[in-house]
């Protein structure tokens, strides 16, 4: 009988061990989110720390330690981990700077301020953000340089730096990690430089967009090895030499446009045999010679043709107007 009490004292003592350790293992597997939660709210409060004009008080009266952050307007974090994945502030007449503290966000995914008043640089730090995704921060009045860091995020796909007043150049390996790139925008800018002919490394590249700047040179006919590019936007640049033919190897070209520029040269006569999903074509306010192409009329969903202020001779190709998508066409 006493052997029996001891043996049923010890299965106690082990049941009661187990139970200890498993409860111990559960906590331990359980993810330490404390220290990361603070640095995203570190981040965000300096963020809101650098805006200096809020009118609508969406900062002032929502960013608070009374409220989670992620129910803060403007921010959106990830299901389990709670760490901030988006922040979307798009036109919210705020004015402000870019904080480096943004760098803090180390799972941010969409960063977007467009439309807005902020000045000053674009940080260092967000070249940190692994995670990045969707930059725009577009319409607004950052000045100086991009930040080469941000040359090396690969996860980017959209870059939107449009209606600002930044300048420098592209590096010429700019495409050396943007391998996922689909969309960069720098329109309305004071960029210079060349155009650098390593551009379709970004084979994912869909729109491209460096409209109204200084950029200066020739187009590298490298740009024709485009496998997926929609839009090719060099429009009101200082651009030079003729224009090269293989851009119209770019099947899958919809809107072509380098309006106001110094190009040269005639336009070749299979124009649309390769691009038949053209839809917007604008050569304007250049130097193009030579006659207009009959095959233009292969064109079948060109909606808008503007050649004007070039020095085109010979006859207007009558084909042209069976082309029954076309809604304006311009040849002043």
């Amino acid at each position: 009988m006493d052997r029996c009490l001891v043996l049923v004292v010890v299965l106690v003592s082990l049941c009661m061990t187990t139970r200890g350790a498993v409860a111990s293992g559960v906590s331990k597997s359980k993810p330490k989110s404390n220290s990361s939660a603070a640095a995203d709210e570190a981040a965000l409060l300096a963020f809101k720390t650098a805006i200096t004009s809020d009118p609508f008080g969406i900062l002032s009266n929502n960013w608070s330690h009374h409220t989670p952050y992620c129910d803060w307007i403007g921010v959106t974090c990830s299901g389990w981990h709670q760490r901030v994945t988006q922040l979307n502030l798009f036109n919210m007449g705020l004015n402000g700077t870019i904080p480096e503290e943004i760098g803090g966000l180390s799972f941010l995914s969409t960063f977007n301020i467009s439309t807005n008043s902020f000045h000053g640089h674009i940080p260092q730090s967000i070249g940190i953000l692994t995670k990045l995704q969707s930059l725009d921060l577009s319409y607004n009045n950052l000045t100086a340089n991009i930040p080469a860091t941000i040359y090396n995020i690969s996860s980017l796909q959209f870059v939107d730096l449009r209606n600002n007043d930044l300048s420098g150049t592209l590096p010429r390996g700019i495409c050396d990690n943007f391998r996922q790139l689909q969309g960069l925008y720098l329109s309305a800018n004071r960029f210079s430089g060349e155009i650098p002919s390593s551009l379709p490394k970004c084979m994912d590249l869909r729109f491209f967009n460096l409209g109204d700047n200084e950029f200066h040179g020739s187009i590298p006919p490298e740009i024709g090895n485009f496998s997926k590019l929609e839009w090719l936007m060099l429009y009101g640049n200082n651009l030079t030499g003729d224009l090269p033919w293989t851009i119209f190897n770019i099947s899958s070209l919809v809107r072509l446009n380098i309006r106001m520029n110094e190009i040269s040269g005639i336009l070749p006569n299979d124009l649309c045999y390769q691009i038949p999903e053209l839809e917007y074509l604008d050569i304007s306010k250049n130097q193009i010679h030579g006659e207009i192409p009959q095959a233009l009329s292969s064109c079948r969903r060109l909606q808008v043709l503007s050649m004007s202020n070039n020095q085109l001779s010979g006859r207007f190709p009558t084909q042209i107007c069976n082309i029954s998508s076309l809604q304006e066409l311009y040849l002043t």
